[in-house]
């Protein structure tokens, strides 16, 4: 019995057709098979019919295109310009920022960390030792030196002066190095007197305070400016940066517009 429905199943199977094509009609048909005198139960299987022409009451998949319409597409062109209009330069302002705080902070830190370090060395050979700081253009050499015409923006180094001749004696340690500061930013400079400086460079003795050297007076002034200019970054902050050490050797950073742009307190004039 269970051979026999076996085969007629097979037969069955065989005799159903596969869609060829997509315009045709699907159309179902009952079909009874007999086979040794055993009559199967009628078995329904699918027959297929041509059309030749569309029926009203023909069904076909809808296919439908994707994408985007011209008024959603105006719509998301609108939507971009006024966040890039807005953002842009809120992002250029945010990195200008960051680029000026952090040169300062970077020659700040250097101050304080020679500053402390001459206090240390209380007992370097000579009356006028000291830890002194100087520019540098080839401050990633192995013997970097002081540029006598240098600006701090191009680098620095920070080394035991032993004669404090603002000079790297041979023997002289060179204890820190910095590379240049980013090329966007202007750095003017006079002496702790407030007159135009001949060599960049600051010398702190075993007191801590600031001292002379032979090139003439320590730098006492430093104004950090970019493109800029005198500009409010937002809630008074300026787009420059002033930095006014006192003669006991403590650097004190400006922010505030109204004290960057003061005249009385900053003898450069600002940006």
């Amino acid at each position: 019995m269970a051979s026999v429905q076996a085969a007629c199943h097979l037969r069955c199977a065989a005799h159903r057709v596969v869609p060829p094509e997509p315009k045709r009609t699907v159309i179902p048909v009952r079909v009874c098979l007999a086979l040794e005198g055993y009559k199967a139960p009628c078995q329904d299987v699918t027959a297929w019919r041509n059309q030749s022409s569309e029926s009203p009451d023909h069904t076909m998949g809808t296919h439908r295109l994707k994408g985007f319409t011209l008024i959603e597409l105006l719509v998301a062109i609108f939507v971009l310009s006024i966040v890039l209009t807005l953002g842009v330069p809120a992002f250029t302002q945010f990195v200008q920022t960051n680029r000026m705080a952090s040169s300062v902070n970077d020659l700040v830190a250097t101050m304080h960390a020679a500053r402390t370090e001459a206090v240390k060395r209380k007992t370097l050979a000579g009356p006028n030792a000291s830890v002194s700081i100087c520019a540098s253009a080839d401050w990633n050499t192995p013997a970097p030196s002081c540029d006598a015409a240098g600006n701090f923006r191009d680098g620095w180094i920070t080394f035991a002066d032993t004669n404090g001749d603002i000079v790297v004696d041979a023997g002289e340690q060179v204890l820190a190095i910095h590379g240049p500061v980013a090329r966007a930013l202007v750095l003017n400079t006079l002496d702790i007197n407030s007159n135009p400086v001949g060599q960049q460079f600051f010398s702190f003795g075993a007191s801590g305070f600031l001292r002379a050297a032979p090139p003439g007076q320590p730098v006492g002034n430093l104004q950090f400016c970019d493109d800029r200019g005198d500009h409010d970054a937002g809630g008074g902050l300026a787009a420059g940066r002033f930095v006014l050490i006192s003669p006991t050797g403590r650097p004190q950073i400006f922010r505030m517009r109204t004290d960057v742009q003061n005249p009385v307190l900053n003898p450069i004039g600002g940006c």
